[in-house]
């Protein structure tokens, strides 16, 4: 194993694509971080889960555990707090679905996972250099890169002799990586779809960061790993490649 760098940022999303928090430390289960992603909204007349593709106005609202979750358990009540910052909604009040049906304009449900796991686009852990966010700050001058945008779940600072190009993480597939007391096998790339340029918070509406995304990095942006062997990652960890 080559340590390549470590851990910069964790993050953790209890209701897909709905703002998170950045943590000092995380538990990571064989499903990924441990309450990530637990919640979603499902279209009623649909069936299917709806996400800031779509709904753009999700985006704009944040979640947080109002109790922290536990490995092995079900998913734990979350607070959501509207894009105007002015109201909160939980998960156990009888009129959550018929406030967030009136947010997003559809007639929408916000669902635990049960079954089928956490509401993942991919896989488990979603893996980030910043030496990649630099080169599209790079690239895209005039846009304004936050990592709040990529929704990772660990941002990891590499070494300067790490090798790797620009985009380090992306030579990353295939490879074994630990993280922490987290071992995790890198499978492949993360693909970048409108989210990134959605507005939110102090950030407004990006065009061109998607553009720039698909015009030097084959529209990908991250990478996705299945988690091998759980454990807790904290700030500071120390980042191997094998």
């Amino acid at each position: 194993m080559t340590t390549v760098g470590s851990v910069s940022s964790l993050w953790r999303y209890p209701v897909k694509s709905m703002g998170g928090d950045a943590f000092d430390a995380l538990d990571v289960g064989a499903d990924g971080v441990v309450g990530d992603r637990n919640w979603a909204v499902r279209d009623e007349a649909t069936g299917k889960v709806r996400g800031a593709k779509d709904i753009a106005v999700l985006m704009q609202c944040r979640a947080r555990y109002l109790e922290e979750p536990a490995a092995g358990e079900g998913p734990k009540p979350v607070e959501i707090t509207t894009p105007a910052g002015n109201e909160t909604l939980r998960s156990d009040d009888a009129r959550v679905d018929e406030r967030l049906s009136e947010l997003l304009g559809a007639s929408v449900a916000l669902v635990p996972a049960v079954d089928r796991g956490p509401f993942f686009d991919a896989l488990h852990l979603h893996l980030l250099t910043s030496r990649s966010l630099d080169t599209l700050a790079g690239l895209a001058p005039s846009s304004v890169i936050d990592v709040r945008r990529f929704r990772p779940n660990v941002v990891i600072d590499l070494r300067e002799d790490a090798g790797g190009g620009e985009f380090p993480e992306q030579a990353w597939i295939g490879r074994s990586v630990r993280i922490g007391g987290v071992a995790a096998d890198v499978v492949y790339q993360c693909p970048r779809c409108a989210m990134v340029t959605r507005p939110f918070d102090d950030l407004p509406e990006d065009l061109d960061i998607q553009r720039t995304i698909v015009r030097h990095a084959d529209q990908n942006l991250g990478v996705y790993a299945v988690v091998r062997e759980p454990g807790r990652i904290a700030a500071g960890d120390a980042v191997t490649l094998g």
